[in-house]
């Protein structure tokens, strides 16, 4: 009788690539670049950093330039003054100041990769990309001749926004909280809601003042009526939550007394002597 190999065929887990998105590169369609949902965050990320460099250089740049034309207006003051002639102010710096409006404008620029970029995460619609959408807007906000992406973008937020909650709250930075209160104020492309609904769930204590100045516009239909409903339940929603939290601060705080001398915490009691005879003595069983 023939013995078979009875051993167990091994299992090979196969884990699946994720999914990448197809990114154009260049304005006229030619070339693409495929990365996954996380390489595009990070690059969307990694260019606004950029951006807050180039802003801070050109700042810096502007203060010089401001600091030379001074200084080139006080000598043309002071000469103008002691000859008595008023000629014409001509500084050789004036002129820069069309290249320094270049530098300041190519801080706000965004590459075609980028917005397409922010298109793709937009359209695939997932909860880990609702920071970088939310700048995508801004940087879109004042461009009117490309409504159909700033709508997009718009519909995107309205559908991640009332997902956020004390879960996931980490997925939207401090800065872009500050552009959900700009957004709500200007109540652009009906995302007050949205926005409302996601500051009832994660809203902090910054989110008070806006809140507030939503609830008190006077625009009078049913769906501003409505939304300054929400918004009222929004900031009751807040306002238990950071009173909460600051309970939560106040358990196990150290003590305040300040008038209390720091010998007197923890301090021995008193001792008195007494006869070693009467300490801890048995008592007389019969």
């Amino acid at each position: 009788m023939e013995l078979q190999n009875s051993q167990p065929e091994e299992t090979v887990v196969v884990t699946p690539e994720p999914s990448k998105l197809r990114i154009q590169t260049d304005k006229a369609g030619y070339n693409f670049n495929e990365i996954t949902r996380e390489e595009a965050i990070a690059n969307l990320k990694a260019a606004r950093e950029k951006r807050l460099r180039w802003a801070k250089i050109t700042l810096r740049v502007i203060g010089v330039y401001v600091a030379i034309v001074a200084v080139f207006l006080l000598i043309y003051i002071y000469r103008s003054i002691t000859t008595g002639h008023w000629g014409r102010f001509d500084s050789p710096w004036i002129n820069l100041i069309s290249f320094i409006s270049v530098i300041a404008g190519v801080t706000g620029v965004r590459s075609i990769e980028q917005k397409e970029t922010a298109k793709a995460l937009a359209e695939l619609g997932d909860i880990e990309s609702v920071g970088v959408i939310i700048e995508a807007w801004k940087l879109n906000a004042g461009n009117n001749e490309d409504q159909a992406f700033n709508k997009l973008l718009a519909a995107s937020l309205t559908n991640l926004l009332p997902q956020l909650n004390s879960n996931n709250r980490d997925l939207v930075e401090p800065h872009q909280f500050e552009i959900l209160y700009q957004i709500l104020q200007k109540r652009l492309y009906k995302m007050p809601k949205p926005i409302i609904l996601c500051l009832n769930e994660i809203g902090g204590e910054d989110a008070i003042k806006p809140l507030e100045k939503f609830i008190a516009t006077k625009e009078d239909s049913p769906v501003a009526n409505g939304n300054r409903e929400l918004a009222r339940e929004a900031l009751a929603s807040v306002k238990a939550r950071v009173e909460k939290q600051r309970e939560a601060n106040t358990l196990l705080r150290p003590s305040s007394a300040n008038d209390v001398a720091a010998d007197r915490y923890l301090r021995p009691a008193d001792f008195t002597e007494s006869d070693s005879a009467t300490l801890l003595r048995p008592t007389n069983h019969e």
